[in-house]
C-alpha cells in the first residue's frame, strides 16, 4: 500500500502547478508582447537607418515575424505541450520498465515494509542470544537506501512541476533576441527534466521487480541458518540507490546546449 503522506507531497505540487499556471501564463505573454514590440521597433529602425533594398527587408521581417510566432505559440499552448512533453517521458520509462504508474509513496513504503521486517526478524533472534547485535544494522541501511530513492524520485517530479508551473515565466522572455537565451533554457531544462523522469522509472523499475524476492530471503528459518542474506540486502539496496541519485543526472547532462545560435534564430540587422 503507497504512502498517503509521501504522495500528498507530490499531490500538493501537482495542485500549485495548475494555479501557478493561471498566475503565471498572462503575466509571461504581457511581457512577450512588451519585448516583442520593443524587437519590431529596434529592427525597424536599424532596417530604416540602413537604407537597404525592399526584398532584404522583408525576408528579414518574415523572418523575424515566424520566429516570434513560434515562441509566443509555445507560450499560449504551453499549459498543454509542457506536460505532454514531460508526460511522454515518464511513460515511456513505465512502458520499458514493464511496471506502468510508479509514484514515490508506493516505493518507499515498499522499503518501510522489507526493512521492518528485517529488524523484526533480526532483533528476535537478537534478543533471544541467537545473532549477535550488530546484525541490527542492516534494516536501517536498507530504509535509508529506499528513503534515498524516494527522495530523489520526488526531488525530480517536484522539479517538473516547478519547470510546469513556475517556468513558465521564462516563455514570456522570447519576444526579443537579448532575452531569448532564458526562454531556449527553459525549453531546454524542460527536456532534461522529462530525460531524468524517464531514467529512473527504468532503474526504479528494475529495482521493485528484484525486491520482490527479498521477503522470502529474511523468513525465520532462512536468517537463522544464514545471516548473510541480510548484508546481500543491504549491498543491493545502496548500490540502487547510489545509481537511482547518480545516473538520471548523467543522463540529463547529455542534452548539451549549442550557444553562440541566437543571432541565427532572430537574424542581425
Amino acid at each position: 500500500m503507497p504512502s498517503t503522506l509521501i504522495n500528498n507531497i507530490d499531490l500538493a505540487f501537482q495542485t500549485a502547478t495548475l494555479q501557478w499556471l493561471d498566475t503565471l501564463i498572462p503575466i509571461a505573454q504581457r511581457l512577450f508582447i512588451l519585448l516583442a514590440t520593443i524587437e519590431l521597433t529596434w529592427s525597424g529602425i536599424w532596417w530604416a537607418l540602413a537604407s537597404r533594398a525592399d526584398e532584404i527587408v522583408m525576408v528579414s521581417l518574415l523572418r523575424k515575424v515566424v520566429t516570434l510566432f513560434f515562441f509566443y505559440t509555445v507560450l499560449l499552448l504551453a499549459p498543454t505541450w509542457m506536460p505532454m512533453l514531460i508526460g511522454s517521458f515518464t511513460q515511456a520509462g513505465g512502458l520499458a520498465s514493464g511496471i506502468g504508474t510508479l509514484d514515490p509513496g508506493t516505493v518507499f513504503s515498499q522499503g518501510v515494509q522489507i526493512s521492518w521486517l528485517m529488524l523484526k526478524t533480526t532483533a528476535k533472534f537478537f534478543l533471544a542470544n541467537l545473532i549477535p547485535g550488530f546484525l541490527l544494522l542492516p534494516p536501517l541501511l536498507v530504509f535509508f537506501s529506499f528513503l534515498v530513492i524516494t527522495t530523489k524520485m520526488l526531488m525530480t517530479l517536484v522539479e517538473s512541476y516547478i519547470v510546469l508551473g513556475g517556468g513558465v515565466l521564462l516563455l514570456g522572455f522570447g519576444g526579443s533576441r537579448w532575452t531569448v537565451g532564458l526562454s531556449e533554457g527553459y525549453l531546454l531544462h524542460a527536456l532534461r527534466v522529462g530525460v531524468k523522469l524517464f531514467v529512473i522509472y527504468l532503474l526504479v523499475g528494475l529495482f521493485t521487480t528484484m525486491t520482490n524476492g527479498w521477503y522470502d530471503m529474511v523468513r525465520d528459518d532462512f536468517l537463522l541458518l544464514n545471516p548473510v542474506p541480510l548484508f546481500e540486502i543491504m549491498g543491493s539496496s545502496f548500490i540502487f540507490a547510489s545509481l537511482v541519485w547518480k545516473i538520471p543526472d548523467f543522463a540529463a547532462a547529455m542534452i548539451s546546449h549549442r550557444a553562440g545560435n541566437l543571432d541565427r534564430i532572430y537574424g542581425s540587422e
